[in-house]
Order: C-alpha cells, then sequence, then structure tokens
C-alpha cells in the first residue's frame, strides 16, 4: 500500500497534464472524500504515516525463533521492506 501511495504522489502532476489522473488516488480521494488537492495529500500522508507506525510497532514485536539463520534472515528481510 505503502508504494501505492509513492506512485500516485510522485506521478500525479505528469497525469494530471495529461488528463490521466482519473484512477489517481489523489484524485480518487479527491472526488469520493470531497477533498482538496491539499487535502488528499494530506490525506495519503496521514495514511502512510499510520502503516509505517504499524510496521514498526509489528517489527519490535516479532519474536525469536530459536534459529540464529532464521532470526537473521527475518531481520535482513524486515530491513529491506524499509
Amino acid at each position: 500500500m505503502i508504494i501505492i501511495h509513492q506512485q500516485d504522489l510522485y506521478s500525479y502532476k505528469m497525469e494530471y497534464k495529461r488528463g490521466l489522473e482519473g484512477s489517481n488516488y489523489i484524485s480518487v480521494l479527491m472526488r469520493e472524500k470531497s477533498l482538496s488537492l491539499q487535502g488528499a495529500v494530506d490525506h495519503i500522508g496521514a495514511q502512510y504515516k499510520a502503516l509505517l507506525d504499524k510496521f514498526l510497532r509489528h517489527e519490535a514485536m516479532l519474536p525469536s525463533f530459536g534459529n540464529p539463520l532464521v532470526d537473521n534472515g527475518l531481520r535482513r528481510y524486515v530491513e529491506c521492506m524499509k
């Protein structure tokens, strides 16, 4: 979800200039929630922060599986997701 938010934030201006913004998440929020452009961007920012906070909370709760190879592999995987 975070990647979709980022991609739509980055591509909105180009899509808008080409008349292709209809399915961009920013446009959808503006239409469905009657938000301004800034309101939609702020909404996405709040969603992004909530998702990141949730990810970091869950990262802190990861257990040890008692196997250093598994634990190290999991830590590497999580680091790559950041």
